[in-house]
């Protein structure tokens, strides 16, 4: 198969990355190339069409719509910096299932926390919207007045709305009771957000890192069913006050075959999962 990665349309730190993956590709004996539209499947930067990634959006379109693959590579959120997630046009739930198979050892020690329900904030995170994991979704201001308003129903607590570190949240504070807008800096990292979240008791996002953060340090969480946190996620708000708390121990072990260090993605053992899987699903 022929492999264009799309190198030109990466973030500053996806070079390294890129490299690595073409590395791995080769050691596989696939042919790799950059920038070439008529490829068999495309290697892009996350899915974030905003800066130096916007022109990956047309590239993830005309793939996707030739039902050719775009593998995705992206910051991963279990080890930042040092593990990078590898996902089959995208990069929510159901985007990993060609490592299903992978028995491969996670590189670090990773545990779960014990349940934590003695926290008194609600938080809600929002996430970019120029993503694709946002598609089909209302205005952030518009999400997040039907949240509180559902939240509303079921707990008076206090809600704390976490901005997205880049994107600022517009929206009336005026018009609610016991909510207020936390922004963190642009640099802000998955560290900062497990310090900044010592008092909550429940944690609410669509489909990006936050939930899965947050529920390995046992927070309970509501999600959208694409998120990768779904399958231990409280199914509905009215559990808010009383959350359930689901068995981990394997949703854990699924979420670790996501993302790989460097130096095994330059190496072929992951490419035995991964190319009979694109072979199989999303070759024209």
């Amino acid at each position: 198969m022929k492999f264009s990665l799309f190198t030109k349309f990466g973030a500053l730190n996806s070079l390294p990355v890129f490299d690595a993956f073409a590395k791995g590709l080769q050691r596989h004996n696939q042919i790799v190339v950059e920038h070439d539209m008529h490829a068999d499947v495309a290697v892009i930067w996350s899915v974030l069409w905003n800066g130096r990634m916007r022109p990956s959006q047309e590239v993830f379109k005309k793939f996707t719509e030739t039902n050719r693959c775009v593998v995705v590579l992206e910051v991963g959120c279990l080890n930042r910096d040092l593990t990078w997630k590898i996902g089959i046009n995208g990069v929510n739930r159901n985007h990993f299932t060609w490592a299903n198979n992978n028995n491969r050892q996670y590189p670090a020690q990773l545990n779960l926390n014990d349940h934590v329900i003695n926290g008194s904030d609600i938080v809600i995170c929002t996430q970019n919207p120029l993503s694709e994991q946002w598609q089909g979704q209302p205005t952030v201001a518009k999400w997040l007045d039907n949240l509180i308003q559902k939240i509303r129903h079921y707990s008076d607590r206090s809600i704390i709305v976490r901005a997205h570190p880049r994107v600022p949240v517009q929206f009336n504070l005026a018009n609610y009771k016991k909510v207020s807008v936390v922004k963190p800096g642009p640099l802000s990292n998955d560290q900062m957000f497990v310090n900044a979240i010592k008092n909550t008791r429940f944690v609410i996002n669509h489909n990006s890192n936050p939930a899965v953060i947050a529920a390995i340090q046992g927070i309970p969480v509501y999600v959208d069913a694409t998120s990768m946190a779904w399958d231990i996620s409280n199914k509905s708000l009215a559990n808010i006050e009383t959350p359930d708390f689901t068995d981990k121990t394997q949703w854990l072990e699924n979420i670790k075959k996501s993302e790989y260090t460097i130096d095994e993605i330059k190496k072929a053992d992951l490419f035995s999962h991964l190319l009979p899987y694109i072979t199989a699903n999303c070759l024209r």
